[in-house]
């Protein structure tokens, strides 16, 4: 008898997980080579942050697996997870409690790099003249400090799906690319439904930031240029 479970990684949850790693390995080797990749670096920070925007989004208005209040941390879900008796489907408590870090992370990373100005390679950050020069070098250690946290969480994490996959058997990046369990080839996953509207939704916050702080229209709005003083005769 094959039991029916519900899909709990759709496709644009699954597409999000892969690009956000791709782009961060990216974004992480261009600040470790020479100063002349900054640039780079800081147009991926803009992609990732249109991807947090989209996940932000997607996880109000997606599928019900996919939405934050459906696999919160509560105090109430880590409880039962520690003592044992939780059970359900997707993230546990203990690695939705991870998810969370990490987001949180990322965007403190980064909303701390659109501050940042960086004085060997002459870069600064899409929103650097908001503020002033010493708060961009406040926000600008911020971001190399929040790195390391991201890299020692990033760790855990990975350390985590290893651990669940040796001692557990549970390929969990199998299930993230195939949609399937691989432990349990006698399931029958049956599709996570979610509406093309909030899915178009959450595509077009996404653009919509990154669109406004690549071209500086964001910047022009919040701080405009004033206009030149003629020129006295």
């Amino acid at each position: 008898m094959q039991t029916q479970v519900m899909l709990h990684w759709d496709l644009p949850t699954r597409l999000f997980h892969c690009m956000l790693v791709v782009v961060f390995l990216l974004s992480y080797v261009s600040a470790q080579l020479a100063s002349s990749w900054l640039n780079l670096h800081m147009q991926l920070g803009i992609l990732i942050l249109s991807l947090l925007v989209f996940r932000i989004t997607w996880g109000f208005f997606g599928p019900s697996p996919a939405r934050f209040v459906n696999f919160f941390p509560t105090p109430y879900r880590l409880n039962q997870f520690f003592s044992s008796n939780w059970s359900g489907v997707g993230h546990s408590p203990l690695g939705a409690l991870s998810v969370f870090t990490m987001l949180g992370l990322l965007l403190a990373q980064v909303m701390s790099g659109l501050f940042s100005f960086n004085d060997e390679a002459d870069i600064h950050g899409p929103l650097y003249r908001l503020i002033s020069n010493e708060w961009s070098k406040r926000f600008t250690r911020w971001h190399y400090i929040i790195s390391n946290f991201l890299l020692i969480a990033i760790a855990l994490h990975l350390a985590a799906i290893i651990f669940y996959h040796l001692a557990k058997n549970k390929k969990l990046i199998h299930g993230m690319l195939h949609q399937k369990p691989a432990d349990d080839l006698r399931i029958t996953v049956r599709q996570t439904s979610y509406k093309k509207r909030y899915l178009l939704l959450a595509l077009a916050a996404a653009i919509f930031v990154g669109f406004l702080i690549q071209n500086g229209y964001l910047l022009t709005w919040l701080a405009p240029v004033p206009p030149m003083s003629p020129t006295p005769w």
